[in-house]
């Protein structure tokens, strides 16, 4: 690092880039212009709200996961409700798959085991889940949800405007939840959630490694050497021989994975291929890879080395990344020591060595 100042200067000062300028910048020295997309500004909200990328490990749960998909921002819900779909019993084995997460920690408890409710109650402190009452006019008879914030023993129907007290409702009364926050939009927090998963699994993977990461940006370049696209998260990853890495992803909770995902980022990492900063493509999804869909992924795996990343909620749900892949394939994968060479390798060997 250098730094060069008049003769006369009694100081100067240095301003460093914030993680999202870094990332423009390494876009920007390449052609490519980047800035961040609705989407990735939704994730990047999402984040922040559960308090940094470690914060997002209880997005892990499926069953949260569930729950979030299961009532629209308009319905309500009681706690026994959330916490027995969070809970996941099959009702064929009766079989709970919550099991699966009763060692994660999201926080500190007083009990070993995390609990359906503990998951839930950490999501409604941070504003994603709201408690209220649902509540039935005597005059129009029709029901409505007023938050805790908005209860007062007499209050005005929300349908027909007439006031009546509360009062006899209240007995035995069950709070009910409604989804709040970013987990109130109607749109899938713009896929902002499989992102969170993933880049909170790469964090952890990666640890200090990982020197900045975005969520969703636009990419266009006026020379037309990519087409305009947008990337589902970017990370900058530093190497133990102090070389750059780069990282581009496409991440989906269940859609397909088409040709133009493929094309579109295949584009970009050719622009980095050979050059100081080496590239790699990931693609995530929150279920398995279909067979058409390998045989498109594959095509952007570059000839002379492995580059391409594959993660499935087999990866992003352990702690570990590959300590469920090593019991259901019998595979020795080492889960400790990891970066994107070794992710990409990994790949390779899970995925694409038997076609």
């Amino acid at each position: 690092l250098a730094c060069f100042a008049n003769i006369k200067d009694k100081y100067t000062n240095l301003y460093a880039l914030s993680q999202s300028q870094l990332i423009e910048e390494v876009f920007s020295i390449n052609g490519i212009k980047a800035e961040a997309s609705s989407a990735g500004l939704v994730g990047r909200r999402l984040i922040q709200q559960l308090g940094g990328l470690q914060g997002c490990r209880v997005l892990k749960i499926s069953g949260i996961r569930e729950l979030i998909k299961k009532y629209s921002p308009d319905q309500a819900f009681t706690l026994s409700g959330a916490t027995e779909t969070i809970r996941q019993v099959d009702p064929k084995t009766n079989q709970e798959r919550f099991k699966l997460f009763e060692h994660l920690f999201i926080e500190a408890r007083e009990s070993s085991k995390l609990t359906p409710k503990n998951a839930f109650t950490y999501l409604a402190l941070r504003g994603l889940f709201r408690p209220g009452l649902e509540l039935k006019c005597p005059i129009c008879q029709l029901k409505f949800w007023l938050s805790i914030e908005d209860i007062k023993t007499n209050l005005p129907c929300e349908y027909c405007g007439i006031n009546f007290n509360i009062i006899p409702q209240l007995k035995d009364r069950d709070w009910k939840y409604r989804r709040s926050g970013l987990f109130g939009r109607n749109d899938h927090q713009a896929g902002g959630i499989p992102v969170a998963i993933v880049l909170q699994q790469l964090h952890t993977v990666l640890s200090n490694k990982l020197i900045a990461f975005t969520t969703g940006i636009n990419l266009s370049a006026r020379s037309g050497i990519i087409p305009n696209c947008e990337t589902d998260l970017v990370g900058i990853v530093k190497t133990t021989d102090e070389k750059v890495q780069i990282l581009i992803g496409e991440v989906k909770t269940r859609d397909i994975i088409e040709d133009k995902d493929v094309e579109n980022l295949l584009a970009i990492a050719n622009i980095f291929e050979g050059g100081s900063i080496e590239p790699f493509i990931l693609f995530a999804k929150l279920s398995d890879f279909t067979p058409d869909e390998l045989s498109v992924i594959q095509r952007a795996q570059d000839q002379y080395r492995n580059r391409v990343i594959l993660l499935t909620d087999r990866e992003l749900e352990p702690y570990h990344i590959y300590q469920r892949t090593n019991q259901e394939l019998n595979l020795d994968i080492n889960i400790y020591q990891m970066n994107l060479t070794a992710l990409a390798q990994n790949t390779h060997k899970i995925w694409f060595s038997s076609l």
